[in-house]
């Protein structure tokens, strides 16, 4: 694990004010002592801190007017995420680009004695949830991750069957039971009683549900005295999060729980986590989000979609493995021998190579894998993992066309490319070429208004051009998302994207201050009104990552 913290910007974030008795909070709060409002200006940016102030105290008061007074109340926070570069890969061991958002859920909560959990939402949507921890581990141990994934995969095949896989308990649910199942708790784990607050818009690319699910991992961790390093937790809290039936990497945990005010976060969390720099994000330019007006919900349709690509991408570096065995087979066994101790699927990653092997390499390899390959051809031809395979196909449905897999190892392989380049352009302030990148990775994921020039980018990869501007063909934008990057393109951006898994959602222009205004007003008179949908956007500015306030 590499980490880098600066002490001196962090020691305030490092000294959380800790769980302390109902009627402390609310003095400190109301009378503006001076160790909180400090807390409140290292996490927050000035302008911020008197609204989270206030949310804050309505955030005690509620937990008090529903469960009392406690005598050791905690309050964690989780921002959202936006991965500004590197969509798609952070699980096949790209560096990712993210930021912490100001938008954040907020967790007020007391320890049980018991084991059992209980939240209640000022989102009154949501409803009030309650479990027994124990009512709902598996039957016997889990003695690995491949047993955690086809326990989970069964719970949520259940669910859906039952009609119950979108209640959001499941999220609620997941840290516990794998900090308990997982992490090889001996005692039984306290419950909590909490409310929660949150203002991370849903189901728009901005990570809301594993703010969600990082809130309740602060909140378990510190209810339970338990400590863990920032990697353990990250990583921890990211395969918890398959509890809900989604496959995912821990880049949007890494992004929640590793931000910083001001900067972006250049990471990696596979196959381990690291943090190889903050680059700070320079005036006269921001992000701005569009909300498309068509919601991505990961545990419908767009999960499906979502997961198939992942699974798109595990069967892509099966044929990976064996290319490098026969023709890199020296720097094949390196990697494989240094990470013994993980499962064969979670040895080689496409992030592994770029860097490491020539591109020419690489485009060897792309001429030599399959285009297509269906379950039947996939079961024949690699008899020896069916098991691996099997896992994968139980996530989604089977493709009607088969499994698009060179299409989307190259756009893998280029997205890859694209993330290494963040650094260079971000520690130069060249926010053109930034857009430039932004807009490559947008092409690999279009799926409407294809010009013929892009069509063969987005067919075979192109060993004429460099890597990072092929495209290949990820195929997890719309047409209205798709539609939104052009109009904003047009109307002065830099850079146009889908923001998170896609298949709905959001996506988001890098733009320079000066324009920002007519960014919007042309999304406005462009997009938003000939659709009839009420414009939402946000801009956005990094803040600090998840902590226990």
């Amino acid at each position: 694990m590499t980490l880098l913290f600066d002490e001196g910007k962090t020691s305030a974030m490092s000294q959380p004010i800790g769980m302390r008795p109902t009627g402390q909070w609310l003095a400190m709060i109301d009378g503006g002592e001076a160790d909180f409002l400090n807390r409140l200006e290292a996490l927050y940016a000035p302008k911020q801190c008197e609204e989270r102030r206030l949310a804050l105290r309505r955030l005690i008061g509620d937990h008090q007017k529903r469960f009392g007074d406690s005598e050791a109340l905690g309050i964690a926070r989780a921002p959202g995420r936006l991965n500004v570069l590197g969509r798609h890969a952070d699980h096949r061991g790209a560096y990712t680009n993210a930021v912490s958002l100001e938008w954040e859920m907020l967790m007020a909560f007391g320890p049980r004695d018991d084991d059992r959990f209980a939240f209640h939402n000022q989102d009154s949507s949501y409803g009030h949830r309650e479990f027994a921890l124990s009512e709902l581990l598996p039957a016997k141990p889990l003695e690995n991750l491949t047993d955690w994934l086809e326990w989970t995969g069964g719970r949520a095949n259940k669910r859906q069957l039952n009609g119950n896989r979108n209640d959001w308990i499941h999220k609620l649910a997941a840290i516990p039971v794998y900090v308990q199942s997982m992490m090889r708790q001996s005692a039984p784990l306290r419950g909590i009683d909490a409310v929660l607050a949150g203002n991370v818009p849903r189901q728009v690319g901005l990570s809301s549900s594993s703010a969600v699910v990082m809130a309740v991992m602060e909140a378990v961790l510190a209810g339970n005295r338990l400590v863990v390093d920032p990697a353990e937790f990250v990583l921890n809290a990211g395969r918890a999060e398959w509890y809900v039936g989604t496959r995912g990497g821990f880049g949007d945990h890494a992004g929640i729980k590793l931000g910083r005010k001001g900067h972006i976060t250049h990471l990696r969390s596979e196959p381990k986590l690291e943090v190889k720099c903050h680059l700070p994000f320079r005036g006269k330019h921001c992000f701005i989000i569009f909300h498309s007006g068509f919601e991505a919900d990961k545990t419908g349709e767009a999960g499906h979609r979502f997961n198939e690509k992942t699974a798109t991408y595990a069967l892509g570096e099966l044929y990976l493995r064996r290319w490098l065995e026969a023709h890199h087979r020296e720097f094949f066994l390196g990697l494989w021998n240094a990470r013994s101790e993980l499962p064969e699927e979670k040895r080689i990653y496409l992030g592994d190579i770029v860097g490491n092997l020539a591109d020419a390499e690489i485009f060897g390899f792309l001429t030599e894998v399959p285009s297509r390959r269906t379950r039947d051809e996939l079961r024949r031809e690699w008899p020896d993992h069916n098991d691996m395979l099997e896992r994968l196909f139980g996530t989604h449905p089977a493709p009607i066309d088969g499994y698009a897999i060179q299409p989307v190892m190259t756009y893998g392989f280029s997205e890859v490319a694209r993330c290494a380049r963040a650094p260079e352009m971000l520690e130069s302030g060249d926010m053109i070429a930034f857009g430039e990148t932004m807009n490559a990775s947008q092409d690999g994921d279009r799926v409407s208004d294809i010009p013929d020039h892009m069509r063969s980018l987005k067919d075979a990869a192109d060993p004429t051009i460099p890597l990072w501007q092929n495209l290949g063909d990820y195929d997890c934008s719309t047409e209205q998302i798709d539609r939104m990057c052009r109009i904003a393109l047009e109307a002065g951006a830099l850079g146009a994207q889908l923001a998170g898994a896609g298949c709905g959602g959001s996506m988001m222009a890098l733009v320079a201050d000066a324009s920002a205004d007519d960014v919007v007003a042309a999304m406005k008179s462009r997009y938003f009104e000939p659709m009839g949908i009420e414009p939402r956007h946000w801009l956005v500015r990094p803040a600090s990552g998840s902590c226990m306030i």
